[in-house]
């Protein structure tokens, strides 16, 4: 939750898309052990940047589907429109790991900006 709140800082900061450049710096303080602040547009939920897996950037994140079939970001793209912020859990199977993990995912949305970030921890 504290990186999520961090990096929402760091639009006020520096701007919305510099703020995007450093989440997706491998070096940055946003990506850590097996997780990352990660961002997302509004809408249809269209993935804007995570460091962890750059080859999903464009990617519609209201069409994921977790280990247990439920799209859990169809819930977060709901939610803030109403509250701003909140907490979603999902089944993910982590790189190198057989079975999937509970995962906690907090979320803030963006203000000024279409975009919400995300990150989460596994259980």
């Amino acid at each position: 939750m504290a990186k999520v709140e961090e990096a929402a800082q760091l639009v006020t900061n520096i701007g919305f898309k510099p703020a995007l450049e450093k989440i997706m710096d491998q070096n940055s303080p946003y990506k850590w052990k097996d997780s990352c602040v990660f961002c997302m547009e509004e809408g249809m939920g269209k993935l804007l940047a995570h460091p962890i897996a750059p080859r999903f950037i464009g990617f519609p994140m209201k069409n994921y589907k977790d280990a247990d079939g439920k799209q859990p970001f169809v819930k977060v793209l709901e939610e803030i429109n109403t509250r701003n912020k909140g907490w979603v859990e999902y089944y993910y199977r982590p790189q190198g790991v057989e079975v999937p993990k509970l995962k906690k995912t907090y979320f803030l949305k963006i203000p000024g900006e279409n975009a919400i970030f995300c990150a989460g921890y596994y259980e």
